[in-house]
């Protein structure tokens, strides 16, 4: 590995075998980990779950989870425990979309937070966290109570499995106003996390219900309907969210595209300030192990009859 960004996650312990880069060899087992090569070589080596042993001609170092190792140009590498591992893997996580088409006119009304919002929304979906959490943060400063940017910050503090952190933000959020479609569907994520399907499923539907022409608060709750085994039930909100996703969509909102198809996420290389681009509705994106997608995407899983993976909020699993 010679640069970049990888996270690596199995679902069983394995033995990943030796990553090699410019600076230090890594032998690694375990279940999660993260590498990190900078331009110049270093290389941080970031352990979620398992123990990876670190070498190079300086000297070694073994290290488990909750820890990092970190190699220099000419050193040894050097062990450091972390507070927070999981904030060095925070770009791979999938923050699940809340902001639905009221609420985004909401904030078109606020002037420079609301439009700090959308941003911070485009960045989330496309793993750029650090840049979103400033504008949410930022937002929340301005107005504590503002319960997109709440909702927001739920949805952070979800992905990186702070799920007390994510609840409480959630009844904030729904606190503030609880007509807010993103406040629903944040409390709804929050819900499913812990495992509440039914409590899940109610706030989509509310959601969906305060946000009717939104489709991914429909294709939410026919995500929600098809794990409560109500099959009809979620086809009819998945081709009701499809047909909406048809009417209301517009240009790429992150890009120059002109074309109809819908605007999906991507990791882009570090040097695109464009944080999606249209793909074809058929792609999947692939992200965890949470059942998520297009309105179409939903659409073509429930016509299928097709079942959901287990409902959780792991990490992206590449």
């Amino acid at each position: 590995m010679l640069s970049g960004q990888h996270y690596f996650s199995s679902r069983k312990p394995k033995d990943f075998g030796r990553v090699e880069t410019p600076t230090v060899t890594a032998a690694i087992k375990g279940t999660e980990f993260s590498v990190s090569v900078d331009a110049d070589g270093a290389t941080t080596i970031t352990m979620l779950e398992g123990v990876v042993e670190a070498s190079n001609e300086f000297g070694a170092v073994r290290i488990a989870a909750g820890e990092q190792a970190v190699a220099r140009r000419g050193a040894a590498p050097v062990r450091s425990v972390v507070v927070r591992p999981r904030d060095a893997v925070a770009w791979a996580f999938y923050y699940p979309p809340v902001l639905g088409g009221a609420d985004a006119a909401r904030l078109r009304q606020m002037g420079e937070s609301g439009a700090g919002l959308e941003r911070a929304a485009q960045l989330l979906s496309v793993g750029q966290v650090s840049e979103a959490t400033g504008l949410i943060e930022s937002a929340r400063a301005k107005d504590p109570r503002n319960p997109i940017a709440i909702a927001l910050a739920s949805v952070v503090a979800l992905a990186g499995d702070r799920r007390d952190e994510a609840r409480t933000l959630a009844e904030e959020a729904l606190g503030a106003d609880e007509n807010s479609p993103a406040a629903a569907l944040a409390a709804s994520f929050s819900a499913q996390a812990d495992f509440d399907i039914d409590k899940a499923a109610e706030l989509a539907e509310r959601a969906a219900r305060l946000d009717p022409e939104d489709p991914a608060a429909l294709a939410r709750a026919a995500e929600l309907r098809m794990a409560r085994g109500d099959v009809a039930g979620a086809r009819r909100a998945a081709e009701d969210a499809l047909q909406r996703a048809r009417t209301t969509r517009g240009p790429c909102p992150c890009s120059d595209s002109s074309s109809s198809r819908p605007c999906a996420p991507r990791r882009p290389r570090a040097s695109s300030s464009a944080p999606c681009r249209p793909t074809p509705a058929s792609r999947s994106p692939g992200w965890g192990s949470v059942w998520r997608g297009s309105a179409s995407e939903i659409s073509q899983r429930v016509a299928s009859s097709c079942r959901p993976p287990p409902l959780s909020t792991r990490r992206t699993r590449l």
